[in-house]
């Protein structure tokens, strides 16, 4: 008789068949991801082939990785509305519910899926950009927003947490992943509006402002994040 599998190697083949299903079904927001950058860039080479007085070509680069690196972070709400809301719209979560996994491990497997695939994307677009401010030694700040490095990542980390946790929260209450996605873009937006304003009215400095709205967002992220997970952990339907 073939030897027992250990729980360990049991637990990594189960993980290795979601992660592969989590694949497909991230693909269009993917896809998403690749179509934004590659268009940045061709809008980058456009302005090198034909330049303008204003603009060089290393300068038209940093630019287009600098708006790819944002709209990455964007379009993270497209992944948390459609992780839960995709499966229940087409049923692939009633066939879950069917197999031996845990709702955990379905999880795992979502956030895994998630995180590697915006984090390569951003990571690509930062090389680019860390590549282009190493060739001009007279960029300090970054991009055309003259932000420091130090402030953009941290608003980065906030504003895209927050666009995936809740988009999240509702893909677990909604069966549309593009509702859930918009309601969180809208959201956050709102929501970093209604915090700047009541920063400005503060008088806080310039240094202080982009770290609170980095830690508001990111609070709000990892609550709407760990509240969606436990629901979707105690809920009876799929």
């Amino acid at each position: 008789m073939p030897a027992a599998k250990s729980p360990l190697v049991s637990n990594l083949d189960v993980m290795r068949v979601l992660l592969a299903k989590d694949w497909r079904l991230f693909r269009a927001p993917m896809v998403a991801l690749i179509v934004v950058g590659a268009g940045c860039y061709l809008i980058a080479l456009a302005n090198i082939l034909y330049p303008q007085p204003e603009h060089d070509a290393l300068q038209s680069l940093l630019t287009a990785a600098g708006i790819s690196f944002e709209l990455t972070g964007l379009l993270a709400a497209a992944f948390g509305g459609v992780a839960i809301a995709g499966e229940r719209a087409d049923r692939t979560s009633d066939f879950l519910g069917l197999l031996p996994v845990t709702r955990m491990q379905i999880i795992l497997s979502k956030w895994i899926a998630s995180i590697f695939i915006i984090g390569t994307c951003a990571a690509l677009h930062l090389l680019i950009l860390g590549l282009c401010v190493l060739a001009r030694s007279d960029v300090a700040n970054y991009g055309p927003h003259d932000m420091q490095w130090a402030v953009v990542l941290p608003l980065w980390i906030g504003f895209t947490t927050s666009l995936f946790g809740i988009a999240w929260l509702l893909s677990t209450f909604l069966r549309s992943g593009p509702i859930s996605a918009c309601i969180s873009i809208a959201t956050t937006i709102a929501l970093f509006a209604m915090v700047a304003l009541r920063l400005d009215a503060g008088h806080y400095s310039d240094q202080q402002v982009p770290l609170i709205l980095a830690s508001t967002s990111m609070a709000v992220g990892l609550s709407t994040l760990i509240g969606g997970a436990i629901y979707y952990l105690r809920r009876i339907a799929p």
